[in-house]
């Protein structure tokens, strides 16, 4: 925001965003032996995801040799492309284009607002963002985000609310995705995660159980990869180099 200082992101967007992209290297690399008979080397780094993330404030930059400030919950090239204030709580409008900027006010009752000469276009939206926002901010307010959400979404104009994690958790189309899954848990027998994002036809993903707790397999594992037997273990737990995990059942 502007005026404010740097903030951290709230996850680690640099390991989550270069997973997709590793899956696009690995796929063009895999297609290689297949044309030329060669192998290559994959080299990703973390920082150039994270350059490459930055999209159209990178090029702003290179364009214009200025570099961007601070726009917040809106779009550097794009108005309005924001979050906005209901009278209830905060809801997001991505108007891409200025059609859609047209379908907008025609749906939350200011048709008249795209025959302003500042507002036409969207380069001349961007020049009068603060001229623009503040009439739109100040309407906004005159409703609840679900009474304008309402009246825009019909419009073919992207919008939403703005959840926080159990409201978005709680969404429709995050069931119906099967998102939220419930998986065997030694302490937990209702325990729900985080479902895969990827959903294949021919072979989905099995939900068989939660991450082991703290030395719940440390039988397990030693019997089979070192070899020890039952006195061993027990001489080992009885010295307190060892434990297994017990959930009290």
């Amino acid at each position: 925001q502007a005026g404010w200082r740097p903030a951290e992101g709230g996850c680690c967007r640099g390991r989550s965003d270069d997973r997709p992209l590793f899956g696009h290297r690995d796929r063009g690399s895999a297609s290689q032996p297949r044309q030329n008979g060669q192998r290559q080397h994959i080299d990703m780094a973390l920082l150039d995801v994270q350059v490459a993330a930055l999209c159209n404030q990178s090029q702003n930059y290179l364009a214009s040799g200025r570099p961007p400030g601070r726009y917040g919950n809106a779009h550097a090239n794009i108005v309005p492309y924001q979050v906005f204030r209901a009278s209830d709580r905060d809801f997001i409008i991505a108007c891409g284009n200025d059609a859609q900027f047209v379908s907008l006010c025609d749906a939350i009752g200011l048709p008249d607002l795209p025959k302003d000469p500042r507002f036409t276009r969207n380069s001349d939206r961007v020049i009068h963002r603060d001229e623009i926002i503040g009439i739109l901010a100040a309407h906004f307010l005159t409703g609840t985000a679900d009474e304008w959400i309402g009246r825009i979404h019909p419009r073919s104009v992207p919008v939403g609310a703005i959840n926080d994690i159990a409201r978005a958790l709680d969404e429709p189309q995050v069931k119906a995705r099967n998102m939220l899954v419930q998986i065997p848990h030694p302490l937990n027998k209702d325990f729900v995660t985080v479902g895969s994002p990827i959903k294949l036809s021919g072979t989905p993903v099995e939900y068989k159980r939660a991450a082991p707790m703290l030395g719940e397999h440390t039988d397990t594992l030693l019997q089979q990869l070192a070899k020890l037997d039952d006195d061993r273990l027990n001489d080992l737990k009885s010295r307190g180099i060892i434990e297994q995990f017990n959930s009290g059942e």
